[in-house]
């Protein structure tokens, strides 16, 4: 494991040392329980946020602090340090190891600009030309990014910093959109959504530096969370405060403010609409080509938001006039944070981000069954074992990534043949990024972005700033660990099955061999060849798009050497 450096050398990693949250954590849950805070009050961008005003965000104590400098001057190999329990002797784990580190003392040059916590979200992009993968960390002060074509070095490029004039403050959030980032700040006043070319980033030779946003969008002033629909080519700034602007004809609440992105150096208003659960404030959202179950709706855009006392399901096609298809509710609510889609766009996972302060004796992460969109279904309640606060979270291949505050990244199987039981949800990985509590407080890991082709995990904490993680069944992990090559070819089922249009498929090799993996419809007939080529032995995976073809049972078949493997999958539209 290694920390960043702006030039792959120079200081020693004795040099990080994880700054401390400077007070007690349990006055946050003490006194939101006091006071008796209501949901609407009480988001991250409204309870905690007048908590770390008050001087009462939460701390971890000085052997924390001693145990991260500990596994930062250890300077292990890369992806091999979950053993027993723990990474590094210090941080708890399971099926997930420690790549690196990219704390405030490989920001050489940008300290931070407040006495508190420094960090907050965190986003990735991969450079289309290139294929370099990059992390876009959040910080109170700008957003600083972090090149890790090699994941155990990683190299700061330099940071983009807040909007002049705009203050320093616990909350931003970043997305990417036509290969730029999008940023929103919260409770920051004047700061509007920044727009950053990312591909500037693969001309930084002499890091770090300081950059400059490509353009401002200053309709909005402060935003607690963007999202965006990337083939819609729209961004949606959510959790609205203060002044907007928008033309005559269009009453915007506290609900999605949508930009036109098609030129990200030109955004453009396009629409808003203020969802009809609780005061109409969008706390976040998904918004996505819908190609899910209900044929309706098969095509459209639509956006599935967390709304503080439940959510609603928007048809955003047009942006201009959108129109809400449902709500949703759930007993216990405390404030309604934040949710995301499984891949074929039959459930959605949310999360609540106060009930584990209010009653909730775990870890409470909800499922609703979105199969009917106007009549979406409760399925229920899945609980992790801990109490730990849930926050972010998004699901990747069959695989549901939570944020969980004190408790760290937590990872679950939620894969599923023909439908999704609560009762077969397993934890099958965690990395806690602060050790010293699992209690229901405000620290640690806030953020987590599971989505990069080469199977890293990045994972943003308050205090520490950027971890990049490796899970055992990442390409990452499998090349770091040769040794644990397969014993046979084996072919897996793919995932998702039934899928609309996009599915993966696994295979094995336990040497280099020529590999040719292709699709046939049902009368024998070759409609797709993903793989005809020399491979190398370890695990490898395959994207097949049917958008062109029509509903039906497909065969996928692997041929390696002389030996033929086969499955049968179902593309359902």
């Amino acid at each position: 494991m290694r920390i960043a450096n702006p030039r792959r050398f120079a200081k020693s990693p004795r040099f990080f040392l994880r700054r401390a949250l400077r007070f007690a954590g349990c006055a946050i849950i003490a006194l939101a329980l006091s006071l008796g805070v209501s949901a609407a009050r009480a988001s991250s961008g409204g309870f905690f946020q007048q908590q770390v005003q008050d001087g009462k965000a939460s701390a971890v104590n000085a052997k924390s602090a001693q145990g991260a400098a500990s596994v930062v001057a250890s300077g292990v190999p890369a992806a091999d340090e979950c053993e027993d329990g723990l990474a590094q002797d210090w941080y708890p784990c399971k099926n997930m190891s420690l790549v690196s580190v990219v704390g405030l003392s490989a920001m050489e040059g940008f300290p931070c600009s407040w006495d508190k916590d420094c960090f907050n979200d965190v986003w990735g992009w991969t450079d289309p030309v290139t294929g370099v993968e990059y992390a876009l960390l959040g910080r109170v002060d700008g957003t600083a990014f972090v090149d890790l074509s090699v994941p155990a070095e990683p190299v700061f490029l330099g940071m983009l910093p807040k909007t002049r004039g705009s203050l320093t403050n616990t909350w931003r959030d970043i997305k990417v959109v036509n290969d730029h980032a999008v940023i929103v700040a919260d409770a920051v006043g004047d700061h509007g959504m920044q727009v950053f070319d990312l591909t500037q980033l693969r001309e930084v030779t002499a890091p770090p530096v300081t950059f400059e946003a490509t353009a401002l969008y200053d309709g909005v002033e402060s935003a607690h969370n963007v999202v965006v629909n990337e083939e819609k080519e729209h961004a949606y700034i959510v959790g609205m405060q203060g002044f907007q602007k928008s033309p005559p004809g269009f009453s915007c609440g506290l609900g999605a403010h949508i930009l036109d992105m098609s030129d990200p150096a030109k955004p453009e208003f396009a629409g808003c609409y203020n969802p009809s659960v609780g005061r109409g404030y969008t706390h976040d959202s998904q918004c996505v080509r819908y190609r899910g179950p209900d044929a309706k709706y098969v095509g459209k855009d639509l956006c599935f938001s967390l709304d503080e006392e439940g959510g609603a399901i928007t048809d955003v096609t047009d942006p201009a006039s959108p129109r809400e298809i449902s709500v949703f509710r759930y007993p216990n609510t405390q404030y309604a944070h934040q949710g995301w889609l499984t891949e074929d766009h039959r459930y959605l996972f949310a999360n609540d981000e106060l009930d584990e302060a209010s009653g909730s004796p775990w870890t409470r992460t909800l499922v609703f069954d979105v199969r009917e969109l106007e009549d979406p279904v409760r399925m229920g309640h899945w609980y992790g074992p801990t109490e730990a606060i849930d926050h972010n979270l998004y699901v990747h291949e069959g695989r549901l990534y939570e944020s969980n505050y004190a408790a760290g990244l937590r990872i679950m199987d939620i894969s599923y043949e023909d439908s999704l039981s609560i009762d077969d949800i397993e934890e099958v990985a965690y990395f806690d990024t602060s050790p010293s509590t699992d209690k229901p407080f405000f620290l640690g890991h806030w953020s987590n972005y599971p989505f990069f082709e080469s199977g890293i995990v990045l994972a943003s904490d308050m205090a520490s700033g950027l971890f990049v993680l490796a899970p055992s069944w990442s390409e990452y992990a499998t090349s770091a660990e040769s040794e644990e090559l397969p014993a046979e070819i084996a072919l897996s089922a793919n995932y998702p099955n039934p899928f609309n249009p996009e599915t993966t498929i696994r295979y094995a090799l336990p040497q280099s061999d020529r590999v040719r993996l292709a699709i046939y419809d049902m009368l024998g007939h070759e409609v797709a060849v993903l793989v005809d080529g020399v491979q190398s032995a370890g695990r490898h995976e395959a994207r097949f798009d049917g958008a062109d073809l029509p509903s039906g049972s497909y065969v996928y078949r692997l041929q390696v050497g002389e030996e033929i493997a086969s499955r049968t999958m179902t593309l359902v539209k």
